[in-house]
């Protein structure tokens, strides 16, 4: 009932912030789909925008990167994917991704999506972490290069600081994410970013990580301001219950 009660909301808000004023309408459609699966933790709305977005014409290069993207939205929103599932995914995503690499418009955001990819499927251990690992800090690296300011080039290195610092390998994670949060709020006005993703992510791990702290104010601010961006973001939502405990 929850669930039912939220969709439409959920959507309209994720529609407000993730798709651009001009280009292909129906492509737009999928994207906010994909984005509604995700933040609502539904991977078949995910899979059907997914095979929607594959009879669509137009823009190659912005299918290549939807298609990667749905693949990492996927891997994140399927808890119960098999071993196998998720390493096709993962191959999707960079797959698709590279593709990408060599187009200037979209090369920036291709390599940051590669590292996205690469750091998730490390994260998930197996024999491949390392090589995972590799491949991400080189996508970072070559993102760097090219825009280093980009606020979710800065989402994505946070979240490689965050896995050293859970490893044991030190770090400053709450620094490194709020710096991305700064570049989200100073571009927010400036820019139209495309792709939009990444700012409800970063303010609910900078709220997960103050609630850890016990720092519950500033946890409750963090996560309210997600909650504003992607109403219904499950992992939002869930911090939000673990907040009402404290």
């Amino acid at each position: 009932m929850r669930h039912a009660l939220t969709t439409s909301v959920v959507f309209a808000a994720i529609t407000s912030f993730s798709v651009p004023a001009n280009g292909n309408a129906d492509l737009l459609d999928v994207v906010s789909r994909i984005d509604y699966g995700f933040y609502a933790g539904d991977v078949n709305v995910i899979t059907a925008a997914t095979s929607e977005l594959e009879r669509l014409r137009g823009d190659d290069a912005a299918r290549s990167y939807y298609r990667a993207y749905a693949a990492w939205r996927s891997i994140q929103a399927d808890v119960d994917a098999s071993p196998r599932k998720r390493r096709e995914r993962t191959a999707e995503c960079i797959n698709y991704s590279a593709e990408l690499f060599d187009e200037p418009k979209w090369a920036v955001e291709a390599h940051v999506l590669a590292a996205a990819c690469a750091l998730w499927a490390e994260q998930a251990g197996g024999v491949r972490s390392g090589v995972y690992r590799v491949k991400a800090l080189e996508a970072i690296d070559t993102a760097r290069s090219l825009d280093r300011d980009n606020p979710r080039l800065l989402l994505v290195a946070a979240t490689a600081v965050h896995s050293d610092e859970s490893a044991g390998r030190g770090g400053s994670g709450l620094a490194a994410f709020a710096a991305a949060l700064d570049r989200f709020d100073a571009q927010a006005l400036a820019a139209d970013l495309r792709p939009a993703w990444g700012r409800p992510e970063t303010l609910a791990q900078m709220g997960a990580m103050e609630l850890e702290r016990g720092n519950t104010r500033e946890a409750r601010d963090l996560i309210e301001r997600a909650l504003l961006d992607a109403p219904g973001y499950r992992f939002a939502l869930e911090l939000q219950n673990a907040l009402s405990l404290h």
